[in-house]
């Protein structure tokens, strides 16, 4: 999967006036320390499985949420 893949499966689709640029930079920041990944030419691509698995095993944005906030929910 491409980088540009990865965001949509990890952050979704992005709005009509939005840009995924930020989401594929959080990514980018991920590899290749965290998540593996090969370059080929100038993109990265990243497997399938190792996506999906971090996307399954990471916390909930709720986690930084503020403590009042967390506790309403």
């Amino acid at each position: 999967m491409t980088v540009e893949q990865v965001a949509v499966l990890w952050f979704g689709e992005v709005g009509p006036n939005g840009s995924s640029s930020s989401n594929c930079q959080k990514i980018r920041k991920l590899i290749p320390e965290s998540l593996p990944a090969r370059r080929i030419g100038h993109r990265w691509f990243i497997q399938r499985a190792a996506a999906e698995a971090w996307a399954a095993n990471c916390d909930p944005a709720s986690v930084m949420s503020h403590p009042d906030t967390r506790a309403a929910m």
